[in-house]
């Protein structure tokens, strides 16, 4: 284990403390919040980001991770402020230790599921070769980085005619055309092929073993 394994456990089980503290009912209302606004996130990428590259004059593969982060932490944000009204207007019900264990699950999931989606995004940023080593040597990394994703395609099972997190991810950058979905599109393709490789393995050795299959 590296030093990005040691942040991995310290976040996930910040969240676990928060959700011991809060209990089970703010919890839920949390976790329903990362879940949407991943969703969102997904669904609106791509009409976000041209609007962020447009009026704030920042290139497009600035303007996707962007847009990525203000879509989802304003629908959590929103989800948040339901949360504690909620559990205001509930504050009645007093569930005791059940309350407390039961937040502190749904904390433990809501961290991993968030430290995904922010796994996800750091593998759209181009990182220096110090620390792209230490990502492919993390032991926590990858098995985190493909939870929002199965969440995802999980989910997307419900919806008619859903495709899985990364074709959902391509349709929707494909629906507007032009620079931005073009060097987005470039960028979900290089992630879709670190997802399928091995820890370590770089994309184009994969592409490689694959053509030799």
């Amino acid at each position: 284990m590296n030093a990005i394994d040691w942040v991995v456990l310290a976040v996930v089980g910040i969240f676990a403390l928060q959700g011991f503290r809060k209990g089970l009912l703010r919890e839920v209302a949390g976790l329903l919040g990362v879940v949407v606004a991943f969703i969102l996130s997904v669904r609106l990428l791509s009409d976000v980001s041209a609007l962020i590259s447009y009026y704030l004059g920042i290139s497009p593969q600035l303007a996707v991770v962007v847009s990525g982060f203000v879509i989802f932490f304003v629908v959590l944000g929103l989800f948040i402020f339901l949360a504690r009204l909620l559990r205001k207007i509930l504050d009645w019900a007093l569930l005791g230790w059940v309350d407390r264990v039961g937040g502190s699950l749904f904390g433990l999931l809501k961290g991993t599921l968030i430290v995904s989606i922010l796994a996800l995004l750091i593998s759209l940023i181009p990182l220096g070769s110090e620390l792209e080593k230490a990502f492919n040597d993390s032991v926590l990394f990858h098995p985190v980085r493909a939870v929002a994703p199965a969440v995802f395609n999980g989910l997307m099972k419900v919806a008619p005619r859903a495709g899985d997190f990364y074709g959902e991810m391509e349709q929707s950058l494909r629906s507007r055309g032009g620079e931005i979905s073009s060097t987005a599109l470039q960028w979900l393709n290089t992630l879709r092929q670190r997802q399928e490789s091995p820890p370590g393995e770089p994309p184009s050795q994969k592409l490689q073993r694959d053509g030799n299959s």
